[in-house]
């Protein structure tokens, strides 16, 4: 007698056959990408009101997806260097250690770089 294995998320539940650990559907999904939705456009209109450019913006935004060269270290140092640079924290000490020394580039590449990731929506990679 042969059995199959089919991914699960871990419990065994057949609704949730095929799914990856960390795979939202459903209702938070849909909060996830307006919560996505509204930091990009929080993020935008922000950088529009500091004036920096819209060329400078266009030239960094793919920028934190450099990190996905991480994976030529393998898959689990790959999924940690993208998500390091895929978060929230990284950006947000950027623009802090901005505002508070007045560096408006360090700002605007906070800016870019929060705008890069509300984009992404789910778009965090599992190990």
């Amino acid at each position: 007698m042969t059995t199959m294995t089919t991914p699960t998320s871990g419990s065994g539940d057949p609704a949730l056959l095929g799914r990856q650990d960390g795979d939202v559907r459903g209702g938070p999904k849909v909060i996830l990408r307006l919560e996505g939705a509204l930091v990009l456009a929080v993020a935008s209109f922000i950088y529009d009101q500091i004036g920096s450019g819209w060329a400078l913006f266009a030239l960094l935004f793919l920028v934190p997806d450099v990190s996905m060269l991480g994976y030529l270290l393998g898959r689990r140092t790959g999924a940690a260097i993208y998500n390091a640079c895929h978060n929230y924290i990284l950006p947000a000490a950027l623009g802090s250690c901005g505002y508070f020394a007045a560096n408006h580039i360090a700002i605007s590449v906070a800016l870019i770089w929060i705008a890069h990731i509300a984009h992404l929506g789910l778009g965090r990679n599992s190990a």
